[in-house]
């Protein structure tokens, strides 16, 4: 169950987040990217952290590439991190608080894909294949099985989908334990889990980014599951 003393703030649309990650000095991006660093170091081990696919992914060690990429992960199309035949739209990132201390952030935009720009609108403006695409949900791992990372995950939702139309998709690493118990737990007829894939190619020497394609069609009963969690249920 989440405690009262954490803080929740999520912050909409591309124009916001970047007013607030962008600013020369932004302390919330600076904490941001050292959490989900220290999360990744959480699960992989400091030795791994140089060479894991999923770190250079999440641009750990690139601050501007990180800034931009939640701002609006357009800019990890265009730059080859995501397929070319993606678009994403209606970005939001939540920060958990815990006495001015950044203790988790979740980020998700709208997503669709197409084999042109006249597909994709047409997708954007509808629901079956307009999906909420979540990015990570990262939690500093002294304050983990707390439930706040499900308050986020449920807040970012309703941010990005308001009316929990849209299915939910999510490429989980395959080192995030927390994450993919969670998926695990979820009634077989309740999500489609794809078989493991490579990720992107992330450059020669790099170790390969394995990940689990999840969607979950119906948002609004992740919703509750994320809020029983997050209420201690």
């Amino acid at each position: 169950m989440i405690s009262n003393e954490i803080e929740f703030n999520v912050i909409s649309g591309s124009k916001d987040i970047r007013s607030e990650l962008m600013t020369p000095g932004a302390p919330n991006a600076v904490m941001m990217q050292k959490l989900l660093e220290k999360s990744i170091t959480a699960a992989i081990g400091v030795d791994r952290l140089g060479l894991y696919g999923g770190a250079r992914f999440a641009r750990i060690g690139d601050p501007m590439g990180f800034r931009e990429a939640r701002a609006d992960p357009n800019y990890d199309v265009r730059h080859g991190r995501l397929r070319g035949d993606q678009s994403f739209h209606q970005p939001a990132v939540t920060l958990a608080t815990h006495k001015d201390r950044l203790v988790g952030y979740a980020h998700a935009a709208g997503n669709v894909s197409g084999s042109n720009a006249a597909v994709r609108f047409l997708k954007h403006h509808g629901h079956a294949r307009n999906y909420t695409w979540f990015r990570e949900i990262a939690v500093d791992p002294e304050y983990q099985h707390q439930g706040i990372g499900a308050g986020l995950g449920a807040l970012t939702l309703m941010s990005v989908d308001p009316d929990l139309r849209n299915p939910v998709s999510a490429h989980v690493i395959t080192e995030a334990p927390a994450v993919n118990a969670f998926f695990d737990s979820l009634p077989d007829e309740l999500k489609v889990v794809r078989d493991e894939e490579a990720g992107p190619d992330l450059g020669e020497g790099m170790e390969p980014l394995r990940v689990r394609p999840i969607v979950i069609p119906d948002s609004r009963m992740l919703f509750v599951r994320l809020n029983a969690i997050a209420s201690g249920q």
